[in-house]
C-alpha cells in the first residue's frame, strides 16, 4: 500500500475491492489485514477446501482469478507461490488502473512479460519499485516489483531477529 501511494496518494484501501489468490497462510494473512484496513476482499482458490475455508470465514470466493479481476477488483494479490498465477489473460480483464502485487513469490507468478510479448503491453516506470503496464489501446496497470516478492520489496523482507527465531 505504500507502494500504490506514491502514483495514486489520494487512493485509500477503505472499501477498496482485492482478490486474493491463495487461501493458504499467506492469503489468510493478506486477507485478515486488508479486511482489518477496511477493504472488501474476494478470494480465489483451486482448492475446494480452501475456498470453503474462505467462504466459512465469510469471504466472498470467486471460481476463478479471471472472474474476481473482471468483477472490478483495483487490487490483485498472488499469495499462491505457484508459477502462472496471474496471467496475461487476467491481465488483460483488468480495468484500468488495477494494481497487481505477489505477496513472496516465484519467478513467473505475475506473467507481465509474456503481456508484452503477446498482446504487444509496455513497461514504464512509475515510481520506485512501482510500473505501469501499458497496453496499445492506452489502459495502464500498476505492477508493484515487477512481479517480485513484495514482502521484501515495501514491507523490508523478514527481520533478521524473526529469521534467527525461525532457523
Amino acid at each position: 500500500l505504500d507502494l500504490v501511494e506514491k502514483v495514486r496518494p489520494s487512493w485509500s484501501v477503505v472499501g477498496a475491492r482485492v482478490a486474493v489468490a491463495g487461501f493458504g497462510p499467506v492469503g489468510q494473512g493478506v486477507t485478515r489485514h486488508l479486511r482489518a484496513l477496511g477493504a472488501e476482499v474476494e478470494v480465489v482458490d483451486v482448492d475446494p477446501r480452501a475456498a470453503l475455508q474462505a467462504a466459512s470465514f465469510g469471504l466472498q470466493v470467486a471460481p476463478d482469478l479471471r472472474t474476481a479481476v473482471a468483477s472490478g477488483a483495483e487490487v490483485v494479490i498472488s499469495a499462491t507461490g505457484y508459477p502462472a498465477t496471474i496471467t496475461p489473460d487476467v491481465l488483460l480483464s483488468a480495468r484500468d488502473s488495477t494494481v497487481f502485487a505477489v505477496a513472496g513469490g516465484v519467478p513467473d507468478e505475475l506473467q507481465w512479460h509474456q503481456a508484452c510479448q503477446r498482446d504487444e503491453a509496455r513497461m514504464e516506470a512509475a515510481a520506485p519499485a512501482v510500473d505501469r503496464l501499458v497496453y496499445p489501446d492506452g489502459r495502464a496497470l500498476l505492477i508493484l516489483d515487477r512481479g517480485g516478492c513484495i514482502n521484501c520489496t515495501a514491507g523490508e523482507g523478514n527481520p533478521i531477529e524473526i529469521m534467527d527465531l525461525s532457523f
